[in-house]
């Protein structure tokens, strides 16, 4: 007995074929009747048509996932795009192995991994591991790593500067400030002396 593949019928799903560059070609889609009618007031209010207010808005749309790309160049060269490797690649590791420590879901969001030890250690892992692939060849000619002090006239940014470390000191301080309450909690419950 020989067995026929089944019919699929039509595929469901986008369409397959590639249009030329600079062609229009339909999308059919469904939107919220409030989304419609913000799509309708903008299109009244620029003098565009429903469809070419809704091509202009999800072009826009684009451009603003590449803004962040472009400003970090902008403001640090090509060294912004290790910015952003670094930024991903840490809270991507930070948040796996604090959810691996702890098998809570809620270290997937946000930045609840910066306050677990182990995801902590996973990113700066990463971020050490990232900024070696990234090192020059040769020799370090200094007995150490040399620091700019804070107030160095070259920081180009020095209230940005001052206004990070500002928030991140006063994060830092809440978080060592609430370490340091529970450990000291700890030891009363245990009859041993403060830390």
């Amino acid at each position: 007995m020989t067995v026929k593949p089944l019919s699929r019928g039509k595929k469901s799903g986008p369409s397959r074929k590639v249009a030329p560059p600079g062609t229009k070609v339909s999308l059919g889609l469904r939107v919220t009747a409030d989304t419609k009618a913000r799509i309708d007031d903008a299109a009244y209010r620029s003098g565009r048509s429903q469809s070419e207010e809704a091509t202009w808005r999800i072009e826009r749309s684009f451009d603003h996932e590449d803004l962040l790309l472009d400003t970090l160049r902008l403001a640090f060269g090509e060294f912004g795009l290790v910015v952003l490797l670094l930024a991903y690649r840490m809270q991507t590791d930070g948040r796996f192995a604090a959810w691996q420590a702890t098998n809570d879901v809620t270290c997937w969001q946000g930045d609840a991994w910066m306050t677990n030890p182990t995801g902590y250690d996973a990113a700066a892992r990463r971020a050490h591991l990232i900024l070696d692939m990234f090192r020059p060849a040769g020799e370090i000619e200094l007995s150490g790593p040399e620091l700019l002090p804070d107030d160095h006239p070259s920081i180009p940014f020095p209230r940005l500067d001052r206004d990070i470390w500002q928030m991140f000191r006063s994060e830092t301080m809440k978080r060592v400030k609430a370490n340091f309450e529970r450990a000291e909690a700890n030891q009363s419950k245990l009859g041993g002396k403060k830390p």
